[in-house]
Order: C-alpha cells, then structure tokens, then sequence
C-alpha cells in the first residue's frame, strides 16, 4: 500500500552504509519508522529533507507486516531553519517528548497539529525558545489525559508570597493540609505554568521570559509525577546544559 501523507521528521540516524532510518510522526498514522535507502548517498534523492524538525511531504510504501516501512519520496513543505543551539535544543527536547511517548501507527492528529504550531514559531527570534517548549510540554499532557485541573479564580487571587502545585491533579492553591506531592512556587511561577496550560500558541509567544527556570521545575516535576519511568531525561539533560552556558 501506498502513503501519501505529511510528517514530522522526529528522528533521523545513520543505516547501513548508504541509508537512513527515520521516525516520521505523521498526520494520519502517527508514528511510524521508515528506512530511506541511499538516502547517506552524494545527490540522493532525498535531499535535505530527512534532518530532523523538518516538516515534509511523504510518500510510504507500507506492509502491514513490517516494522519498519520504505521511504520512496521525501519533500519539504516547511523547513523549519534553526540557527540558535538552544532553540534547536528545545525542538529536539518537542521531539523526544513525541518520539518516546506516542504509540507506532496510533494516529494523533491533534498532537501532531500542536507540534507542527510551536515548532513554526520557534525559529522567531522575539519569541522564547523556553515558553514555546514548556507550552508543548503542558499541552501534550493535556492530550495524554493529564491536564492540570486549577481553578482560574484561586490562581488569580493567589497572595503576593506564592502558593502550592498539587502535582496529583495540577491544582494551584494559596494552601493545602496534609497533602504530598506539592510544590510551593511563586505566584509568577504559578501563573505562568496555568497560562501556558491553557493559552494560545500565539498569546504564549508574546509572552514575557521571566521565572522560566522556576515554570521549567515545575513543568518537568508534574510530567515526572505522571509519566514516571516513561518521562524521557536525555534531550532535557542536553538542553539544561546548553542553557547553563549561555
């Protein structure tokens, strides 16, 4: 059978001696795992198009008994180019996140619209690379069934000195007795995490880029609670890296 559909390229790694295999997430099949042969070759057909983030056209050659299917045509559609190291950091962390957590072949075409959208805006310079990525994160726990649950007129009354995260079901709270798995943050820290769990793409990308490393501890702790041994580590490990030298 053959598929025409577009894709993201989520990964992309050497195969053989003159092939690639890839991991597109694509609009209607989700993830899938594509082998593009002679695709390492000098003019190969293929291009530029396999590098990672880049949004393309793609043409699949599928057997429903194979794990990994052929990839006969590849092209772009969007290249998303990234110069900066930290935003390309912060679309590979978007792809990690996508690449570990979808199932193979599950179709998630909201997931996929969500991704194709912050990774448009992040080559923006006047956007920031942290907020666009920790608004995937929150956005992509909402659609896998965990959504921070607050209440917007217990953020908006919150006191000057900060509140709680309840990690469990993502309320924010001046106070709680005898809970676990809280987190106390300030109320910018706060605020900012609910806005970017229910903002729009394009009021978080005018957003302006203060306590982000506190709303990072709190994004990656609440996925933590939630993902568990499945929240993927290594991209983040590279990014904070990346952040701490710049």
């Amino acid at each position: 059978m053959i598929i025409r559909t577009e894709a993201i390229v989520l990964r992309s790694m050497p195969y053989g001696e003159t092939s690639r295999l890839v991991t597109l997430f694509t609009r209607e099949r989700g993830k899938i795992a594509v082998v593009a042969k002679g695709a390492r070759k000098p003019r190969s057909k293929f291009g530029s198009s396999l590098q990672a983030l880049s949004v393309v056209q793609a043409v699949i050659y599928h057997r429903v008994t194979r794990n990994v299917q052929t990839l006969s045509e590849c092209a772009h559609i969007r290249v998303n180019r990234i110069d900066d190291l930290s935003r390309l950091a912060a679309g590979l962390r978007m792809a990690e996140l996508t690449y570990r957590l979808m199932q193979d072949e599950e179709p998630q075409p909201e997931v996929y619209e969500l991704l194709a959208s912050v990774l448009g805006f992040l080559p923006n310079p006047q956007s920031s690379a942290m907020l666009l990525q920790l608004f995937y994160e929150l956005q992509f726990a909402t659609a896998l069934g965990f959504a921070p649950a607050f209440d917007r007129e217990e953020v908006r009354t919150l006191p000057s000195d900060g509140g709680l995260l309840l990690y469990e079901n993502g309320r924010i709270v001046a106070e709680a007795e005898d809970v676990p798995n809280v987190e106390r943050a300030s109320r910018a820290a706060l605020r900012t995490f609910a806005t970017l769990s229910r903002a729009r793409l394009e009021v978080v990308a005018r957003l302006p880029s203060r306590n982000l490393r506190e709303v990072q501890h709190l994004v990656a702790q609440y996925l933590r609670y939630h993902l568990a041994e499945a929240y993927p580590e290594r991209a983040q490990k590279v990014l904070t890296q990346i952040r701490s030298a710049t």
